[in-house]
């Protein structure tokens, strides 16, 4: 009877101080998107003092004016700016991307100009060096502009893709 008061003791004991060890100090913290995937929908995220921005779009075809995308910072650290090219000019085009202060036809500094033959797919980045940080300001835009085809003509050329812009706030 003894033995079986000392075992039982002991396992209870062994139970009691198992809930004090998993209880030590473990602080678990879950933050919920209130949504049903890890998709963010917001083109940005903010965390401190660090904003980041994300943003894709169609290319516009009536306007030599592509994509264009003004980051939602007052002040703005291009981190990349990518194309993909999913249908071909039938003519060869160049093209480019530049900061400006409008969102229209308008190309203030030229960061990255690529020449393509009539029919050419592909993905095109840039990123700025370390050394060549580009800056932009509260109302500066990210264009990026298509030269050699004729939008909105009776002799329109077709050019399709998709334009990606990130960005981080100062």
């Amino acid at each position: 009877m003894n033995n079986k008061i000392i075992v039982g003791g002991v396992a209870l004991a062994l139970l009691v101080s198992g809930f004090a060890l998993a209880k030590s100090g473990v602080v678990e913290r879950v933050v919920e998107f209130g949504g049903t995937n890890p998709n963010v929908i917001s083109d940005y995220l903010k965390w401190g003092d660090l904003q980041h921005d994300a943003h894709n779009q169609s290319f516009s075809t009536a306007t030599t004016t592509v994509c264009s995308y003004n980051p939602s910072s007052a002040t703005s650290t291009i981190v990349r700016v990518g194309v993909s090219v999913t249908t071909g000019s039938s003519t060869a085009v160049t093209l480019g991307f530049a900061t400006s202060t409008s969102d229209t036809n308008a190309s203030t500094t030229v960061l990255y100009t690529a020449s393509l033959a009539s029919g050419v797919l592909g993905a095109f980045s840039w990123a700025p060096t370390t050394t060549a940080q580009t800056i932009l300001g509260p109302n500066d835009h990210i264009n990026v502009f298509v030269t050699g085809f004729i939008p909105n003509s009776s002799a329109k050329t077709t050019f399709l893709g998709k334009c990606s812009f990130e960005s981080t706030g100062i």
